[in-house]
């Protein structure tokens, strides 16, 4: 569907607004969840920000989180599962049939490392942003640039909680 079809608008708001009736109608109150809204627009536009009171409670709601990682599996360029339990020490390369990640040491700053993404296919559509999330924890997006020859590169911190989550065999990752 195109992003500005308004079927797909009106199917979200009527979501929206059956989530927060459900929420007036339970006696006690709960408490604010995300909308449905906000996620597929979190997990289908790159240009989209989650406000960070949004933010705040997508991390602390398992249910959204695991909404989120439904969103994610539809239409997913590629999934990077975790890695195998015997897996131990940092992950240095994620591959599948459709892309592979390498993760490598900066020579010029020890605090720094390179996100590489290389597509099987140079010619594909490439994913304009990465997600990466390890159970009980919040999901994680890194938007990517773009891509040149199926190629592209992130310089990033490597103390930074998406290069730290990259590294780690118990992280899933989905490339969109």
């Amino acid at each position: 569907m195109p992003a500005d079809d308004p079927i797909r608008e009106l199917a979200l708001a009527a979501l929206d607004a059956d989530a927060q009736a459900r929420a007036l109608l339970t006696p006690g109150g709960t408490p604010a969840r995300i909308s449905f809204a906000d996620l597929y627009r979190y997990a289908n536009d790159p240009d989209f920000v989650l406000s960070p009171e949004c933010a705040a409670r997508l991390a602390a709601d398992d249910a959204a989180q695991a909404d989120l990682a439904r969103l994610l599996t539809v239409g997913a360029f590629a999934h990077m599962p975790r890695q195998a339990a015997a897996a131990s020490g940092s992950v240095v390369r994620r591959e599948t049939e459709r892309a592979v990640l390498s993760l490598t040491s900066s020579r010029a700053a020890a605090d720094e490392v390179y996100l590489g993404v290389e597509l099987r296919d140079a010619d594909a559509r490439p994913p304009t942003h990465l997600f990466a999330g390890r159970a009980g924890q919040a999901w994680l997006r890194l938007a990517l640039p773009p891509f040149s020859g199926g190629h592209a590169q992130v310089l990033l911190n490597a103390e930074a909680d998406i290069a730290r989550a990259l590294a780690d065999p118990e992280t899933e990752v989905y490339l969109r």
